[in-house]
């Protein structure tokens, strides 16, 4: 025996159980107080420090030899008995989301009734109303224990724990019935810890010790230490941490309904009342076939139907809402239905829209018939009368030695005027008719289109002296006859615009899922404004007066280049050249996107 000052101490073989107990529980307050930041970390950290705590003043309680020894390392025992249950009910709140209940207001209240129990501890000489020591007394050969008779200051506050200790577990026990598996473990770890607790210190307290007066509470902590060193390391406890499932629920975009076998509502979240357009006060405990008539036979319907779907429109206060209704089984551990879920989504907006697209393509549609008839008109009602004018112009040419020279001029303006009329005639027509096709997309090999339209401008290219050379050209996903079209207004323009013997160079390149093939010349070329405008329809870029030519041609390419997917640039300087680049998909499925 060593006697310090008026504390002496004695060896007893539980002092060393309970040091590692305390220095284990500490290990988890320091870990936890590193993930403070996580929901209940701060809680938790406090509840592993006072069981550290408690389990280091008890030890320290047994190995007192006389009683103030004893007494003191006793009240210190208090301290840590008080924190811990409201530190285990913080952190369960916590812990499953309901963090927002835990308020520096709400936890000084809560700590209302432990201060003030800890006041009455350390004034207990003065009243005696926690406690009634009767001294030291041995209870075997190696253990002397400090004999004590509560009072019902301590009682009262042993009850006001034990609340919050089966309220944490009421609340942490519910992780087990809707959780994934990582957190129900998670949650069965620290519920094993706290029960276990609970069920030392009722032993404890009922009388029920092998030796009286010794408080088996602590000497669960290596066991709580264990359990939890295991949900920490096995089941990252305070790193990855659950959301409840009321917030989950509550917060979905789509309402969610569960009715029981007979179709009643036993339970929905906010989204769904507000969607049905009742208080969920007035629908729980209704069929919710009554709710949405056309769904009541997806409500009923038994479990071994699957998952069954069906749209409905609901009358509410905001008015009739289109909604889709998804109903799936609800089946307990055995596989037998308790039940269906019901998905309930408001697509209001989404038929609407569709209703506004429907109608857009059906002015489409509208617009499309316009134009074919219009096609139709301008082939035949606006061609004839021109080619009866020419007509009457080639009969006044036979008599042209009788015309003034004025008047031939005359003529040969007009008969030009036909003809180039006749010429925008054809290409509008053509320009119209791109996007109206049936014409089915395919590979199209582009050497064997370019060389078609070489021999197609043959003529062209020997009167203008030109020289032309093509590399080695992709095949590409398109309509063949369009892009023979496109190909051919490019070489055509090419050979058009120039003021000598131009020379043409058609070549392709690669770039991920697109061919861009460029057709270069060198001939007049144009001012960037000159290129924007050409692209517009009856606008030609004036590059040379004697040029013939609708304004229709680059329009018509650009216009063939989008329906593709593609894209068309032109990079022109006056008399330097022009490249005209397209660029158009290689594949089909780029040619959708």
């Amino acid at each position: 025996m060593v006697s310090i000052l008026d504390w002496q101490w004695y060896y007893t073989p539980f002092v060393p159980l309970l040091l590692v107990a305390a220095a284990l529980t500490g290990v988890i307050a320091w870990y936890a107080w590193r993930n403070r930041d996580a929901p209940g970390g701060t809680a938790f950290a406090v509840l592993m420090l006072a069981m550290s705590l408690w389990a280091t003043a008890y030890s320290l309680q047994l190995a007192g030899a006389n009683e103030s020894t004893k007494l003191f390392w006793a009240n210190l025992v208090h301290v840590g008995v008080a924190t811990v249950p409201v530190a285990w009910f913080c952190f369960t709140l916590e812990f499953t989301g309901r963090g927002h209940w835990v308020t520096k207001r709400a936890v000084a209240a809560l700590a209302v009734v432990p201060a003030a129990y800890v006041g009455a501890v350390y004034t207990n000489e003065h009243h005696g109303l926690v406690r009634e020591s009767l001294g030291v007394e041995a209870a075997s050969e190696s253990l002397l224990v400090f004999r004590q008779v509560f009072g019902p200051v301590f009682w009262a506050h042993a009850a006001y724990g034990y609340v919050l200790m089966t309220a944490g577990v009421v609340v942490l026990a519910q992780l087990l019935f809707w959780s994934p598996r990582v957190y129900q473990r998670q949650a069965g770890l620290l519920l094993v810890g706290a029960v276990l607790s609970m069920v030392a210190n009722t032993v404890h307290h009922a009388g029920l010790s092998p030796i009286v007066n010794f408080d088996l509470t602590p000497f669960s902590f290596p066991l709580i230490g264990v359990a939890y060193l295991v949900a920490i390391a096995q089941y990252r406890l305070l790193d990855l941490t659950p959301i409840a499932r009321e917030f989950v629920v509550d917060t979905l975009e789509d309402g969610v309904v569960v009715v029981d076998r007979d179709g009643r509502i036993v339970d929905l979240n906010g989204r769904a009342a507000t969607i049905i357009g009742l208080e969920a006060t007035e629908v729980v405990g209704r069929r919710f076939g009554v709710l949405t008539p056309m769904a009541a036979s997806l409500a009923g319907r038994p479990a071994t139907d699957g998952t069954l779907e069906t749209e409905t429109v609901v009358d509410g206060d905001g008015g009739r809402r289109h909604v889709t209704v998804v109903s799936a089984p609800v089946l307990d551990g055995r596989g037998e239905a308790l039940g269906r879920s019901i998905v309930v989504r408001d697509v209001t907006v989404e038929r609407e829209l569709e209703a506004e697209v429907e109608a857009t393509l059906e002015r489409l549609r509208r617009s499309n018939d316009e134009l074919e008839a219009f096609t139709s008109v301008a082939s035949h009602d606006l061609r004839e009368p021109l080619r009866t004018t020419d007509n009457y112009l080639a009969l006044l040419e036979e008599s042209a030695s009788t015309l003034t020279a004025d008047e031939r001029e005359f003529l040969e303006t007009a008969r030009r005027n036909c003809t180039r009329m006749q010429t925008m005639i054809t290409d509008l027509l053509e320009y119209a008719r791109i996007e109206t096709t049936d014409d089915e997309f395919g590979p199209v090999d582009c050497d064997r289109v370019v060389s078609s339209v070489l021999e197609t401008v043959r003529f062209d290219i020997e009167e203008g002296e030109a020289t032309v050379t093509v590399d080695a050209l992709p095949t590409v996903w398109g309509v063949e006859h369009l892009l023979r079209r496109l190909f051919q207004n490019l070489l055509s323009n090419a050979l058009k615009y120039t003021d000598g013997s131009p020379e043409i160079h058609v070549f392709a390149d690669r770039t991920g899922d697109e061919w861009t093939i460029t057709v270069r010349d060198d001939g007049v070329g144009m001012t960037p404004g000159e290129a924007e405008r050409a692209r517009e329809l009856f606008v030609r870029a004036d590059r040379t007066d004697a040029a013939p030519g609708s304004g229709v041609g680059l329009a018509v390419c650009e216009k063939i280049v989008d329906y593709h997917g593609g894209s068309l640039a032109i990079e022109s300087t006056p008399g330097v050249g022009t490249d005209v680049r397209v660029t158009l998909p290689a594949d089909r499925q780029r040619s959708f996107e």
